[in-house]
């Protein structure tokens, strides 16, 4: 049973993690504008994230709040169909995006967490088991979801390898944009007044402030897209190096 701080506490999160997971899948979708660029899926990063780092009594509600911002979102007539409008979904839609993929996410997340304990990237083989983790995780729900429109597309199955492969990339550079800066942010909200923390902590938000601008250029620039990205990934990269690399040593 819960109890109320509980539900609180949980509900606030589910709700972070399903408008979060919105927001950067807006972020990414905005940022892929070079053909055959290697994207970076950041929504992937707050989808393992969330599951990674919280309690597993809070996934309920992670999954009830993110799979409702989801239907919003992608769901034939809603805002951002993967759907034809005029297309009723199939059953096999239901079951993959519903069912198979939180379910293979979680279940994959929990035997990490199982053996492996939280992610803290603090030391090299924490690190690499958790690269090990996203990889795994995110080539199970690629295969699932590209895997269920080859079932339902006539002709998607052509290059189909190519697009679990692309997808799978993506979701990794994602994962490794968004996790070490949640972490930098769950430490400076544990050690607020830590020095370093706060150092950190300048870092995350020169990054926000950074890609926010980033908008703003792509409106007038549409082919400096690309550098931008590149350049916005640096700050992860750092955080990358600071909890794990470093931190190992």
């Amino acid at each position: 049973m819960y109890t109320r701080r509980e539900i609180i506490k949980y509900g606030f999160l589910g709700l972070a993690n399903g408008l979060l997971f919105s927001l950067f899948w807006l972020a990414s979708t905005s940022l892929e504008t070079i053909p055959n660029a290697v994207s970076w899926y950041l929504p992937a990063g707050v989808r393992l994230a969330f599951y990674a780092l919280t309690p597993t009594k809070c996934w309920p509600f992670l999954y009830i709040f993110d799979r409702i911002f989801y239907l919003i979102m992608f769901h034939p007539g809603g805002l951002y169909p993967s759907e034809p409008v005029f297309q009723a979904a199939p059953f096999t839609w239901y079951l993959s995006n519903l069912v198979l993929t939180p379910a293979a996410l979680m279940s994959i997340v929990w035997a990490f967490r199982r053996n492996d304990g939280q992610i803290n990237l603090t030391t090299v083989s924490n690190t690499l088991r958790f690269f090990l983790l996203a990889l795994v995780a995110e080539s199970v729900i690629a295969t699932l979801i590209y895997g269920r429109k080859a079932i339902n597309i006539e002709g998607y199955v052509d290059g189909l390898a190519d697009k679990i492969f692309n997808a799978v990339l993506g979701d990794i550079v994602g994962i490794f944009t968004i996790v070490p800066i949640l972490l930098v942010m769950l430490h400076w909200l544990k050690a607020p007044f830590d020095e370093q923390q706060t150092r950190l902590k300048y870092v995350v938000l020169f990054w926000a402030a950074y890609l926010s601008l980033d908008f703003v250029f792509m409106e007038f620039y549409d082919n400096a897209s690309y550098y931008f990205k590149v350049v916005a990934i640096l700050p992860a990269i750092f955080c990358a190096y600071r909890f794990g690399w470093r931190g190992a040593a």
